[in-house]
């Protein structure tokens, strides 16, 4: 197995880049399950869990020996403990069942993952039918998630101009 580099900054508080435009055209329900790749500093995953609280599920999935101590901190200060589930994941290898999930996020550490197209193959796997997969990182690096995406079954929905020097591509799990 293959060992990964990731570098994932906070972009909100390192870049300035709010969540806000994004929480507006996520495809979010009440009962819905969400999860976050490489979520560690948590750009997407604490502000869905205040959005979902008691309503649905919310997965932090971070490569095995990732730093969650920053996630559960936030976690207690906003009274989400419970409300979000750290787990820990051996690579590409998320301990789900397969198509459980609804939407899953994957923030500003794609073009920075070693074999991303491993990553892309596991969210397919635990996406269901019609669920979608956010990708948000640098520019430069958008034709490449784009093809990967494709190339291993995923719809193109659109790509979102919500941050400068990043794209903000949706991705659809086709029907079964």
């Amino acid at each position: 197995m293959s060992e990964i580099s990731i570098e994932k900054p906070d972009l909100e508080e390192e870049r300035g880049l709010s969540i806000e435009p994004l929480l507006e055209r996520l495809p979010l329900a009440h009962g819905m399950i969400f999860a976050e790749v490489f979520a560690g500093r948590s750009f997407s995953t604490i502000p869905v869990a205040r959005l979902l609280q008691g309503t649905g599920t919310v997965f932090a999935l971070e490569q095995e020996g990732g730093d969650l101590s920053e996630m559960r901190s936030k976690l207690d200060e906003e009274g989400l403990t419970g409300w979000v589930i750290p787990v820990e994941c051996a690579g590409a290898n998320f301990p789900m069942p397969d198509t459980s999930v609804d939407l899953v996020t994957w923030a500003d550490s794609f073009g920075t993952t070693e074999d991303s197209s491993a990553y892309l193959e596991e969210v397919f796997r635990i996406l269901r039918p019609q669920g979608h997969l956010v990708i948000v990182d640098k520019s430069n690096g958008q034709e490449e998630a784009q093809a990967k995406a494709t190339d291993i079954g995923y719809e193109f929905v659109e790509n979102i101009s919500l941050y400068p020097g990043h794209f903000t591509l949706v991705l659809q799990r086709p029907s079964a």
